[in-house]
């Protein structure tokens, strides 16, 4: 019955991870895109301040969940099999403690779920205001408002950046699968039983399964950060020219 509850951990920038060895760190990147790593990094605490606070209560609850199946399995191992109303306090007793994982469970699930949305919802408006900043500074024709996934990455090659090849995106694909599936089925279809996390799981609902919440977090962080380190290159670039 018990269920574990993991704290999202906020990554924390790195020179290796992003190549800057040469102490490029994000105060010092051009104030428009300075702003930029400031707002992925405020978004990503809240996400993670709200899930952690919710987590907290839920594991609080988990606790007062396993010390009363404890009591119940105490008492009905000590009652006399024949004192009915006795029994029957035992089983209302364990009905109880059911209803009450069933609904902890339920939030666990919807929080996690949630939490995977608003990681994409992230992704999303990043690469918007990123796009903003190409099309002011590189190429007029490149669109900012762009939803589709595929188009966002064509209005990047237009200045010169390839999604593909940037911190993380493998896994910014799996999150974009995710997201989607949350929103537009709720279970595992084939497409999303591809990837290693949910291999084996096609046909189950999603909020039985324990998503990679960390590894999303992380993705997130590392991608945009990786994005807005290519921009920077090629803005210094074009205004060397």
């Amino acid at each position: 019955m018990k269920t574990e509850f993991k704290k999202l951990v906020m990554p924390h920038w790195s020179q290796e991870v992003y190549g800057r060895t040469e102490a490029l760190f994000p105060f010092e990147l051009p104030v428009y895109l300075h702003g930029m790593t400031w707002e992925l990094r405020n978004r990503l605490e809240f996400i993670c301040y709200k899930h952690n606070f919710l987590y907290k209560d839920l594991a609080a609850r988990d606790q007062v969940i396993e010390d009363s199946a404890r009591f119940y399995t105490e008492q009905a191992a000590k009652t006399d099999k024949d004192d009915d109303m006795a029994q029957l306090g035992i089983s209302r007793g364990y009905d109880r403690i059911k209803n009450d994982d069933f609904f902890n469970k339920n939030i666990k699930a919807l929080e996690d779920q949630e939490t995977v949305v608003s990681l994409f919802t992230v992704v999303e408006h990043l690469q918007s205001l990123l796009l903003r900043e190409c099309h002011r500074h590189i190429d007029q024709n490149i669109i900012s408002e762009v939803s589709n996934w595929k188009n966002t990455r064509k209005e990047f090659k237009k200045a010169g950046i390839i999604c593909e090849e940037q911190l993380a995106y493998q896994s910014i694909v799996e999150l974009n699968k995710v997201n989607n599936k949350i929103k537009h089925l709720g279970v595992v279809d084939a497409e999303l039983a591809g990837f290693p996390n949910f291999r084996g799981n096609e046909g189950k609902v999603i909020g039985n399964i324990n998503l990679k919440l960390q590894d999303y977090l992380e993705a997130v962080h590392n991608y945009i950060f990786a994005l807005i380190y290519s921009a920077d290159d090629i803005f210094v670039k074009f205004y060397a020219v």
